[in-house]
C-alpha cells in the first residue's frame, strides 16, 4: 500500500522487520532516560516517585533534558533506523512527510477539534446521567502547557505514524497496522511500571481501559494520516488536539472517554474501510 500517488519513498516499501528494530530503539531510549530520572534525586518528576536510597544527584537541567530525550524516543529511533535501513534517502523520505502540510483546512479542523468534540460529548452524556452540569466545560491551558502541546507530539508522531505505520501497511491492512502501532504505543507509555516509579497497586482495569483508548486513537490517527496522503502535520495536529483535552477529560470517568473514542474508531472503519482507512484514490 502506498501513502502517496508518487510513491515517495522507500517509506511504504520498507521491510517490516525494521519496525521491530525501531520499536526496540524507541523503548530503549525512553525507558533508559526515564530510569535515570527515577533513580535520581529528582525522581518525583516521574509519577511522584519516591527518591531511592543512594539516588544519583542530577541537576534540574539534566533531568529536564533526559525527560525531553525520552519523550522524543520514537522520533530519534525512527531517524536512526531509517538511516540504517536506507541511508540519507530514508531519512529524507521520513522527514519529508513534515512538509506535507498543504491539505484541506477541513482536515486540520477535524484533527484539532475532533478530540474536543468527543470530550464535550462525554461531558454532556455524563452531565445528563448525573443530572448536573460540570462546573467548567472547557479549560484554557497555561502558556507553558501550550508550548508542550506544540513540541511534544513531534517526538511521537515521527516514529509511530511517520515510520512504523507506513511500513506495517505495506504488509497488513491499514486497520491491522494501526492496531499494531496502538499496541506498541501503549507499551511505550508503560515504562514506569518496570521501575521504582510504579504504583504500589497496579490498576489493571485502568490499564485495560487505557489500552482500548490508545488503540482507538491509533486507528483514528491512521485514518487522518492516510486520508491526507501521509501528512505528519495532520498527525501532529490530532495529537495536539488530543493532549489539549487531557485536563478537561478528567471531569468524566475515563471509561466513558475510552468508549466514545472506540465508537468513533469503529465508525471510521465502517465508513473508510479497514483496508486503507481512507477514501483517497492514491491509497488502494
Amino acid at each position: 500500500m502506498r501513502v502517496d500517488e508518487k510513491g515517495e519513498g522507500a517509506i511504504s516499501r520498507g521491510r517490516t522487520g525494521w519496525v521491530l528494530v525501531f520499536a526496540v530503539g524507541a523503548f530503549a531510549i525512553t525507558w533508559l532516560t526515564g530510569l535515570m530520572v527515577v533513580l535520581s534525586t529528582q525522581a518525583e518528576m516521574v509519577n511522584g516517585a519516591h527518591v531511592a536510597p543512594h539516588a544519583i544527584a542530577l541537576p534540574t537541567a539534566v533531568v529536564v533534558t533526559l525527560l525531553f530525550v525520552g519523550a522524543y524516543g520514537p522520533a530519534l529511533a525512527a531517524v536512526a533506523v531509517a538511516a540504517a535501513e536506507s541511508g540519507r534517502a530514508g531519512v529524507r523520505a521520513l522527514l519529508g512527510q513534515l512538509r506535507r502540510w498543504r491539505v484541506g483546512l477541513e482536515w486540520y479542523a477535524v484533527a484539532l477539534l475532533g478530540p474536543s468534540l468527543v470530550v464535550l460529548l462525554a461531558l454532556s452524556l455524563y452531565a445528563l446521567y448525573r443530572g448536573q452540569a460540570p462546573t467548567q466545560w472547557l479549560l484554557v491551558p497555561a502558556p507553558f502547557y501550550v508550548v508542550l502541546l506544540a513540541l511534544g507530539p513531534w517526538g511521537e508522531e515521527i516514529g509511530w505514524r511517520g515510520y512504523a505505520l507506513p511500513r506495517l501497511q505495506s504488509r497488513w491492512s491499514a486497520l491491522g497496522a494501526s492496531l499494531l502501532v496502538g499496541l506498541m504505543w501503549f507499551g511505550w507509555h508503560q515504562w514506569p511500571l518496570f521501575t521504582p516509579a510504579r504504583p504500589a497497586v497496579i490498576d489493571w482495569v485502568g490499564l485495560g481501559t487505557f489500552l482500548v483508548y490508545i488503540v482507538a486513537v491509533s486507528v483514528l490517527f491512521a485514518w487522518l494520516y492516510n486520508s491526507t496522503r501521509g501528512s505528519l502535520p495532520i498527525a501532529w495536529a490530532a495529537h495536539a488536539g488530543l493532549n489539549l483535552n487531557v485536563i478537561a477529560a478528567q471531569a468524566v470517568p475515563f471509561p466513558v472517554i475510552a468508549g466514545l473514542f472506540a465508537l468513533a474508531a469503529a465508525l471510521v472503519v465502517v465508513l473508510a474501510g479497514p483496508r486503507t482507512l481512507s477514501r483517497a484514490r492514491s491509497l488502494g
